[in-house]
């Protein structure tokens, strides 16, 4: 039985992982978009993820040529150090 529960345990956090690397994987994608407004919306899901790859896509991302993707990019990235009492 505890097998059992150990296997589980060990599945769901690897199945856990996965989604949040897929979920920032398809968020970088969307960052490369040509519409800004899909990068600024995208920007704001990374800071609502949190994760040091989300921050990491928002600092790749912190000189976009759109002034509303640069806002939303610095935003998310403060959100971020806020959480984490970064900075």
């Amino acid at each position: 039985m505890k097998r059992f529960l150990l296997l589980v345990l060990v599945l769901g956090l690897t199945w856990g992982l996965t989604g949040c690397f897929g979920t920032e994987a398809a968020l970088e994608k969307q960052m490369k978009s040509p519409d800004p407004e899909v990068r600024r919306e995208t920007a704001t899901q990374l800071g609502e993820l949190a994760t040091p790859r989300a921050l990491q896509v928002l600092e790749l991302n912190r000189d976009d040529p759109d002034f509303r993707v640069r806002d939303a990019v610095r935003a998310a990235i403060d959100v971020i150090n806020k959480r984490t009492f970064m900075k």
